[in-house]
């Protein structure tokens, strides 16, 4: 993505504003796999979310994320995928908000 090139390339821009672009791509990519679950495209949204996921690698919000594929690939009826993203969480992210909600 352009967003990640640009905010890897030296001399150009301030940390900053590197870091706001990074977290308004973040979002307007959130926006768009979340409105494929709205519309009940639940694989494709799963699908969105996974990717996302694995270009934030361990960022903040990335056991969220990949808490969103889980829901959707359950949504979806997908329940190995969803099973498997469950354990993703909580063997990378154990103490994360979304893996404390999956240990219920």
């Amino acid at each position: 993505e352009w967003t990640k090139k640009f905010a890897q390339m030296k001399g150009l821009g301030r940390r900053v504003f590197k870091r706001q672009m990074l977290t308004m791509s973040h979002a307007a990519r959130l926006k768009s796999c979340f409105v494929m679950d709205i519309q009940k495209q639940y694989t494709k949204a799963a699908v969105c979310y996974l990717a996302m996921a694995k270009d934030l690698g361990n960022h903040k919000d990335t056991p969220t994320v990949l808490y969103n594929a889980h829901v959707a690939y359950h949504n979806a009826r997908k329940m190995k995928k969803a099973e498997s993203i469950k354990k993703e969480i909580l063997k990378r992210f154990p103490r994360s908000k979304p893996a404390r909600m999956l240990k219920r």
